[in-house]
């Protein structure tokens, strides 16, 4: 009985250390391989005419910056912007700043901006 223990516990220790070695050399193979290509949306999958209104108009939007996932919009008064119906547009965070609000919406911010910068060009 102890001897066909001992085989047991050989066949654990057998068994596992060839898949440890076996995966650690498949985690060697994926950690040389990067992904060199951005993939951005190319549409806005939220009503910009609604997120104007919810901030307040044209008129309280200053300026506009973005990063790969989120938009930094200056506004000229804060209390005009309703967060609570902008969140129900699909925001997956916002940060409050002095004269600033930054909404984090995913990887069509770039042409959210775009989009609120030709509005406000052509007010």
């Amino acid at each position: 009985m102890n001897n066909g223990k001992l085989k047991l516990y050989l066949l654990y220790i057998f068994t596992f250390g060839i898949a440890y070695f076996y995966l650690k050399g498949q985690a060697k193979k994926l950690k040389g391989v990067e992904n060199e290509q951005l993939t951005l949306s190319e549409e806005i999958p939220i009503d910009v005419d609604k997120l104007i209104e919810y901030l307040g108009s044209l008129e309280n939007i200053v300026s506009t910056t973005n990063t790969i996932s989120s938009i930094k919009i200056f506004v000229k008064d804060l209390s005009k912007i309703d967060t609570d119906k902008v969140k129900k547009l699909g925001v997956k965070g916002l940060i409050k700043g002095k004269d600033y609000i930054s909404f984090i919406f995913g990887d069509f911010s770039h042409l959210l901006k775009e989009e609120l910068d030709k509005k406000i060009s052509t007010q």
